[in-house]
């Protein structure tokens, strides 16, 4: 298994393809379907799903264009399927063609097949329902925007909350492992990094 990043040209959002088997897991598709379709053509990946950290207009921008061309499902974690839903609060609504009628709502897993089962954590601050996946052959977490190199996202959007994020922090102190991390914007970090670097985990 594994996996490539695409940096779309709307706000430098990150979108990452998990890839093995003619198989594709796409989390937070961006702006540039084009660019995500030719690696899905150039690999010859035609069973395509989509996994998204949070709704926010930035990351489900190919989400329709991908569920035409390849009848991908979307997976989003429960908390967040009325955000995704509601387009003037995921700003979506000035966009035509951003027109999301489906999801699959999950909770702590998602099993894709030919590529695995990941665990999922609900991480809110950012938004109400915003998770972060697990790939432990990848040794990755990819967190959308809940964790950047020495940063976290914002929090005064639509059902953000500053200091539920501060709680969602401390589960990075959980793990045994020191993932390498993946956000939704911005260079790959890691949580030996974070919990030393990270003022906002380190307050």
């Amino acid at each position: 298994m594994k996996f490539n990043l695409i940096i779309n040209s709307f706000i430098d959002e990150n979108t990452y393809i998990i890839y093995d088997n003619n198989t594709a897991l796409i989390i937070d598709p961006g702006s540039d379907f084009n660019k995500i379709d030719t690696f899905l053509k150039e690999h010859d990946l035609i069973n395509i799903s989509i996994y998204l950290t949070h709704s926010h207009i930035d990351h489900i921008l190919s989400c329709d264009k991908l569920v035409f061309k390849y009848n991908a499902p979307i997976y989003v974690h429960k908390d967040e399927i009325d955000l995704l839903f509601d387009e003037k609060q995921n700003m979506s609504a000035m966009y035509d063609n951003i027109n999301i009628k489906d999801a699959i709502a999950i909770e702590n897993i998602l099993k894709i097949k030919c590529l695995g089962t990941f665990n999922i954590y609900h991480v809110p601050g950012h938004t109400k329902g915003h998770s972060m996946l697990e790939a432990k052959e990848l040794n990755a977490l990819f967190s959308g925007d809940f964790v950047f190199y020495h940063e976290i996202g914002r929090c005064d959007l639509p059902t953000g909350n500053y200091n539920i994020m501060l709680d969602s922090l401390d589960i990075l102190k959980t793990f045994t492992t020191d993932y390498d991390i993946y956000p939704g914007h911005g260079p790959q970090t890691s949580i030996k990094d974070e919990l030393k670097h990270n003022p906002y985990i380190r307050r």
